[in-house]
């Protein structure tokens, strides 16, 4: 049975709803209710990461279905309004979830956000006839993407450690099933742009957009486009770290200032 797995922390009246980024689970959101006083985070478990179950055989997540999920969501545990955050691909899931329910989102949180604009390689995986080919090189029994990767890093086309941190997200069986899997499952979520400005001047919601400025994976010259779209309803820092840190790096710096 497919289903949602979450983690809560707080016990406020203030709702928040968390998505993680890739590889990771609800867990990284641990301790962040002491970050927003009287607040609750429910920190949900992305499908094939955590205990979040996808049991149907189809690989793909329609938006109604999606829809459906959280709306089930919201009414079981009785959340009317609610804010967003979201991390690297859990951002471009509150993205989605947005669209969606902009009338019922107070705020929304961005950390390094997918999907503004999709990757290229993204859609060619997912999108083109070389969906096959991803998923040889994602599932064949012996590692020949990294050899792959090996040979392209002698080309000096991509950074040093863009590539060392993709090598290290496949290097056992399981890890390139779960990209496999997880991409496919979402390829259908497209932010939209202009959609969400629209959106965001009706119910004039806010966005704060955060991104690392040593990210190699999500630069603020990409975000940048979104947030003057926004504007004034968004703002965009960009603070000094990389894209897996980013989270960790606002905590620590949110913490030295609540706490004493």
């Amino acid at each position: 049975m497919t289903s949602l797995h979450y983690q809560l922390y707080g016990e406020g009246t203030q709702i928040f709803i968390a998505f993680h980024g890739f590889g990771q689970d609800a867990t990284v959101f641990a301790q962040w209710q002491q970050l927003f006083p009287n607040s609750k985070l429910y920190c949900i478990d992305l499908f094939f990461h955590g205990q979040s179950k996808w049991t149907d055989e189809d690989l793909l997540l329609s938006l109604p279905q999606w829809q459906s999920i959280l709306a089930d969501f919201l009414t079981t545990h009785r959340i009317q309004k609610f804010s967003l955050i979201g991390f690297s691909l859990g951002g471009k899931i509150v993205l989605i979830s947005y669209q969606l329910f902009a009338e019922r989102v107070q705020a929304v949180w961005l950390f390094a956000p997918d999907g503004l604009p999709t990757s290229r390689w993204y859609w060619l995986a997912t999108k083109t006839p070389l969906r096959s080919l991803f998923r040889y090189l994602m599932l064949a029994e012996y590692p020949v993407f990294q050899k792959i990767l090996d040979s392209v890093a002698q080309w000096g086309i991509f950074p040093k450690k863009y590539l060392q941190f993709i090598k290290s997200q496949i290097r056992q069986p399981h890890q390139r099933q779960q990209v496999y899997a997880t991409w496919l499952l979402y390829r259908d979520f497209e932010v939209k742009p202009l959609l969400i400005q629209q959106l965001a001047v009706k119910y004039i919601t806010h966005f704060k957009v955060f991104v690392g400025k040593k990210d190699t994976f999500i630069r603020a010259k990409q975000l940048q486009k979104f947030v003057n779209r926004l504007s004034p309803l968004a703002t965009l820092e960009v603070l000094d770290c990389g894209h897996h840190d980013l989270l960790l790096f606002y905590k620590k710096l949110l913490f030295s200032k609540v706490l004493p």
